[in-house]
């Protein structure tokens, strides 16, 4: 695990990728390994080899609650967002408290549009358990923001925005929510900063048509 972690530091990730895999085929089932590698399996772009390890590791340690979380975002990020969602709600069956579980499906109801005011249940609750989370109070805007109520919506999102302000996603969602206001300067600010957070080219594409049809609305109005 230390040599991995070096190497990793050191951007040798296949490299690091092979330590562990060899460490497993020597010594094969270690829970921690299992889940380290899957990471790196993540960040080299692998992630049908994460899913398969992730699967098996759930298999080893079905009531490992992290482990089941590890495997739900992973689920979720190759498309298979409705198992994700149903393991998710057999979480929340093990352990009703879980934070990560009701941020996750409570957030991912509301990017839906679905079951609204059984997301804000879910992400008030988690809210509740971890009051300072960036993550969550964005969340819980992002429900509001989904319900049409702006006004929630905004004051959660500028929080999270401030607790998390280096996430492009966060402060995309912000950007939104001005939009939605008619705060049309606002929303072109807060979106050049989420493009310029922004690694992935999707996200990229998708932020900077955003800015496109804010510039042209305000070209627009000035026109008018």
């Amino acid at each position: 695990m230390r040599l991995a972690f070096l190497l990793k530091q050191k951007g040798r990730l296949d490299e690091a990728i092979g330590v562990l895999e060899q460490g497993l085929a020597d010594h094969p089932g270690i829970r921690q390994w299992m889940s380290s590698l899957a990471s790196l399996y993540e960040d080299a772009g692998r992630s049908k080899d994460s899913l398969k390890l992730l699967r098996k590791a759930v298999k080893a340690y079905p009531r490992d609650k992290d482990l089941l979380m590890q495997l739900i975002m992973c689920l979720d990020s190759v498309g298979k967002q409705d198992e994700a969602m149903n393991l998710a709600g057999r979480l929340l069956h093990m352990d009703e408290n879980f934070v990560p579980a009701l941020n996750y499906l409570g957030y991912t109801y509301a990017d839906k549009g679905i079951k609204l005011n059984r997301a804000e249940v879910l992400v008030k609750k988690a809210l509740s358990l971890r009051p300072g989370d960036g993550y969550i109070v964005d969340s819980m805007g992002w429900v509001y923001y989904k319900k049409g109520e702006l006004d929630k919506a905004v004051k959660y999102l500028e929080r999270a925005h401030a607790l998390a302000p280096g996430d492009p996603i966060v402060t995309e969602h912000l950007g939104d929510v001005y939009r939605k206001q008619g705060a049309l300067y606002k929303a072109l600010d807060i979106y050049k900063k989420a493009l310029g957070l922004s690694e992935k080219e999707k996200d990229k594409e998708r932020i900077l048509l955003k800015i496109q049809e804010v510039q042209k609305k305000l070209a627009d109005s000035v026109d008018d």
